[in-house]
């Protein structure tokens, strides 16, 4: 029995989750003493949970359409692009738009093209960013977009298609660090000397949680547990998951670890989801699932001016940490909203109307 919903309303949550924990990181460095102890060391924990949640997703949105390859691939290719380009170039604009001038443009032309490209910057040997592009989350999409190209090739394939792909990450996440630094590095920080400096973010472990995302797109397709295993297992991977993300335990984080106690959640959400089970009664995190992607790329400058406009006006914000914080959350969240609705939900669908695959 496979997962036949297009909606994984389970998945949307651990979506918005995800969002929030990158959010609730970056936030507690702009409203809290250098000095204070951080109440979400690991949020960016979220990004890991993203990688897989996109593996899977990628899956289950193209697993019919592979009696026809070649238009299965275009149509994917062309549906990333319009899902992806418009709003982080947008956001991207907005974000460096006060520093643009013929200067800025000249001294950065570099770091614009590779930005435009999904280039990685390469001007930093500390993984997984490597670099910052102009907008500093959106080394991730870099990360995505050599997903996207490597599920793009693999579509072409038919039937082959999964198989190859996971061969594909096999190849880059350990078969090509083995062969050129004799063994396998499970950290995501490591730089490594290969004859090309940016093998070091196609060969980095990150790649591995797209792939296992797709495994386990493929695995839940094949089998069927009762709801009691389902929700126990939920309950169990929920809590391994919060003492992960928690650091109560200070468990060393690499991709080890993160498919121990990361995978088994989102594996078990998916499961409910297979089931019909939908396990998070507030359904308003299911819609902050949905403006997930907008939540991600606006917060850094919704942080930014919340913090400029307290400097100005006086405002006590570093004495009130926790009030700040819940502002903050609540401005991004509002400002995600905004986006969804009057950019994502209506340039996408547009995009998609003029582009028929023949």
């Amino acid at each position: 029995m496979a997962l036949k919903s297009n909606r994984l309303e389970n998945i949307q949550v651990l979506r918005a989750i995800a969002a929030l924990m990158v959010c609730a990181f970056h936030l507690q460095y702009l409203f809290m003493s250098p000095a204070e102890a951080k109440p979400f060391p690991n949020g960016e924990m979220g990004v890991q949970v993203f990688f897989i949640i996109s593996g899977l997703i990628m899956y289950h949105t193209t697993k019919n359409g592979q009696a026809k390859p070649n238009k299965s691939a275009w149509s994917f290719a062309y549906n990333r692009i319009i899902r992806i380009l418009p709003l982080y170039f947008l956001v991207t604009f907005v974000y460096v738009a006060d520093d643009i001038s013929w200067q800025y443009l000249n001294e950065n032309f570099v770091r614009i093209v590779k930005t435009v490209f999904f280039i990685p910057q390469m001007t930093d040997t500390l993984g997984p960013k490597y670099g910052y592009p102009l907008l500093d989350v959106g080394w991730t999409l870099n990360y995505e977009m050599f997903f996207y190209f490597i599920f793009f090739v693999s579509l072409l394939f038919g039937r082959l298609a999964y198989r190859i792909l996971l061969s594909l990450f096999l190849i880059f996440g350990l078969l090509i660090p083995m062969l050129f630094t004799g063994g396998f590095d499970p950290s995501y920080t490591s730089f490594k000397v290969y004859p090309v400096s940016i093998f070091n973010l196609f060969c980095n472990p990150m790649v591995l949680l797209f792939a296992s995302g797709v495994a386990l797109g493929m695995l839940i397709d094949r089998i069927v547990w009762g709801k009691f295993v389902l929700l126990s297992g939920f309950v169990v991977s929920s809590l391994l998951f919060i003492i992960h993300v928690s650091g109560i335990l200070e468990i060393e984080v690499n991709i080890y670890t993160d498919l121990l106690y990361i995978f088994p959640w989102i594996f078990f959400a998916a499961m409910c989801d297979k089931a019909g089970v939908f396990v998070f009664q507030f359904r308003g995190l299911t819609y902050i699932g949905d403006t997930s992607y907008s939540l991600y790329l606006w917060h850094p400058i919704v942080f930014a001016y919340l913090r400029l406009v307290a400097e100005r006006l006086s405002l006590p914000y570093m004495d009130f940490p926790w009030a700040s914080f819940i502002i903050g959350m609540i401005a991004a969240a509002l400002v995600a909203h905004i986006s969804y609705l009057q950019i994502e939900s209506r340039v996408t669908p547009w995009l998609k109307s003029k582009w028929i695959v023949k």
